[in-house]
């Protein structure tokens, strides 16, 4: 299966299926891509804050399987 002006084989049935998804969804792409942009933009002009918020998420995180993992010890 050939196409006949090149020689590449044509992609097959399981590609094409999720390929044609992500092009009728191609706006939320470029909405995401947008709200990104601006959001890397303000995180860049408050670098201390986006700190303190990135580490408070991680320890979060981290912290909340502690009291299970304390009650396995016991």
């Amino acid at each position: 299966m050939t196409d006949p002006i090149c020689n590449f084989p044509r992609p097959s049935e399981q590609l094409t299926k999720p390929l044609n998804a992500l092009k009728t969804h191609w706006g939320w792409f470029v909405a995401v891509g947008i709200a990104m942009l601006i959001l890397g933009m303000v995180v860049l002009s408050y670098v201390l804050a986006a700190t303190l918020v990135k580490v408070l998420f991680i320890s979060g995180l981290l912290l909340k399987p502690a009291p299970s993992l304390l009650a396995m010890l016991r």
